[in-house]
Protein backbone atom coordinates (compact mmCIF):
# COMPACT_ATOMS: atom_id res chain seq x y z
CA UNK A 1 0.00 0.00 0.00
CA UNK A 2 2.73 2.45 0.95
CA UNK A 3 4.73 1.47 -2.11
CA UNK A 4 1.69 2.15 -4.30
CA UNK A 5 1.27 5.54 -2.65
CA UNK A 6 4.94 6.41 -3.09
CA UNK A 7 4.95 5.34 -6.73
CA UNK A 8 1.80 7.23 -7.70
CA UNK A 9 1.90 10.49 -5.72
CA UNK A 10 3.76 12.41 -8.41
CA UNK A 11 1.77 10.90 -11.31
CA UNK A 12 -1.45 11.70 -9.41
CA UNK A 13 -0.39 15.32 -9.21
CA UNK A 14 0.44 15.40 -12.90
CA UNK A 15 -2.89 13.72 -13.77
CA UNK A 16 -4.87 16.30 -11.81
CA UNK A 17 -2.89 19.16 -13.32
CA UNK A 18 -3.75 17.91 -16.80
CA UNK A 19 -7.30 16.54 -16.36
CA UNK A 20 -8.57 18.29 -13.22
CA UNK A 21 -9.13 17.32 -9.61
CA UNK A 22 -12.54 15.74 -10.13
CA UNK A 23 -11.27 13.20 -12.65
CA UNK A 24 -8.29 12.49 -10.39
CA UNK A 25 -10.47 11.86 -7.36
CA UNK A 26 -12.77 9.61 -9.40
CA UNK A 27 -9.81 7.67 -10.79
CA UNK A 28 -8.33 7.30 -7.31
CA UNK A 29 -11.65 6.07 -5.92
CA UNK A 30 -11.98 3.56 -8.74
CA UNK A 31 -8.46 2.24 -8.14
CA UNK A 32 -9.15 2.03 -4.41
CA UNK A 33 -12.38 0.12 -5.03
CA UNK A 34 -10.66 -2.21 -7.46
CA UNK A 35 -7.85 -2.75 -4.98
CA UNK A 36 -10.32 -3.50 -2.21
CA UNK A 37 -12.16 -6.03 -4.37
CA UNK A 38 -8.94 -7.72 -5.46
CA UNK A 39 -7.68 -7.77 -1.87
CA UNK A 40 -10.97 -9.27 -0.67
CA UNK A 41 -10.72 -11.92 -3.38
CA UNK A 42 -7.18 -12.66 -2.26
CA UNK A 43 -8.37 -13.17 1.31
CA UNK A 44 -11.32 -15.28 0.15
CA UNK A 45 -9.10 -17.47 -2.02
CA UNK A 46 -6.20 -17.52 0.43
CA UNK A 47 -3.78 -16.04 -2.11
CA UNK A 48 -1.19 -13.71 -0.64
CA UNK A 49 -0.13 -12.53 -4.09
CA UNK A 50 -3.66 -11.39 -4.90
CA UNK A 51 -3.99 -9.67 -1.52
CA UNK A 52 -0.68 -7.92 -2.12
CA UNK A 53 -1.82 -6.75 -5.55
CA UNK A 54 -5.03 -5.43 -4.01
CA UNK A 55 -3.22 -3.48 -1.32
CA UNK A 56 -0.80 -2.15 -3.93
CA UNK A 57 -3.80 -0.74 -5.82
CA UNK A 58 -5.10 0.94 -2.68
CA UNK A 59 -1.90 3.00 -2.71
CA UNK A 60 -2.95 5.15 -5.69
CA UNK A 61 -6.23 5.91 -3.91
CA UNK A 62 -4.23 7.23 -0.98
CA UNK A 63 -2.00 9.22 -3.34
CA UNK A 64 -5.03 10.93 -4.87
CA UNK A 65 -6.62 11.39 -1.44
CA UNK A 66 -3.60 13.41 -0.30
CA UNK A 67 -4.92 16.17 -2.54
CA UNK A 68 -8.31 16.47 -0.80
CA UNK A 69 -6.93 19.21 1.44
CA UNK A 70 -5.96 21.31 -1.56
CA UNK A 71 -9.40 20.90 -3.07
CA UNK A 72 -10.96 21.97 0.24
CA UNK A 73 -8.70 25.03 0.30
CA UNK A 74 -9.63 25.98 -3.24
CA UNK A 75 -13.39 25.94 -2.75
CA UNK A 76 -13.52 27.54 0.72
CA UNK A 77 -13.62 31.30 1.15
CA UNK A 78 -10.62 33.07 2.71
CA UNK A 79 -12.03 33.16 6.23
CA UNK A 80 -13.00 29.46 6.28
CA UNK A 81 -10.00 28.08 4.32
CA UNK A 82 -7.79 27.07 7.30
CA UNK A 83 -10.72 25.39 9.04
CA UNK A 84 -11.78 23.57 5.87
CA UNK A 85 -8.30 22.13 5.42
CA UNK A 86 -8.14 21.17 9.10
CA UNK A 87 -11.51 19.43 8.90
CA UNK A 88 -10.41 17.40 5.89
CA UNK A 89 -7.15 16.37 7.54
CA UNK A 90 -8.81 15.58 10.87
CA UNK A 91 -11.66 13.60 9.33
CA UNK A 92 -9.48 11.02 7.55
CA UNK A 93 -8.13 9.32 10.71
CA UNK A 94 -11.52 9.60 12.41
CA UNK A 95 -13.15 7.70 9.56
CA UNK A 96 -10.56 4.95 9.98
CA UNK A 97 -11.28 4.93 13.69
CA UNK A 98 -14.99 4.64 13.04
CA UNK A 99 -14.44 1.59 10.89
CA UNK A 100 -12.21 0.03 13.54
CA UNK A 101 -14.79 0.86 16.18
CA UNK A 102 -17.45 -0.98 14.19
CA UNK A 103 -15.43 -4.14 13.64
CA UNK A 104 -13.37 -4.26 16.84
CA UNK A 105 -14.52 -6.54 19.65
CA UNK A 106 -16.46 -4.80 22.45
CA UNK A 107 -13.66 -5.36 24.97
CA UNK A 108 -11.07 -3.59 22.80
CA UNK A 109 -9.72 -0.59 24.81
CA UNK A 110 -9.36 1.54 21.68
CA UNK A 111 -13.03 1.00 20.84
CA UNK A 112 -14.04 2.10 24.33
CA UNK A 113 -11.80 5.17 24.03
CA UNK A 114 -13.31 6.03 20.63
CA UNK A 115 -16.81 5.82 22.07
CA UNK A 116 -15.94 8.87 24.18
CA UNK A 117 -15.28 11.00 21.10
CA UNK A 118 -18.38 12.73 19.74
CA UNK A 119 -17.19 12.37 16.14
CA UNK A 120 -16.73 8.61 16.51
CA UNK A 121 -20.38 7.92 17.32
Amino acid sequence: MFLGTAITTFPASAWMAKFGRRSGFVLGAMLGTLGGLIGAAGIWLGMLSLLSLGTLLVGPFQAFAQFYRFAAGEVADDAFRPRAISLVLAEMPLNCSRVKGNIAPPHDPQRRMLALLPAAR
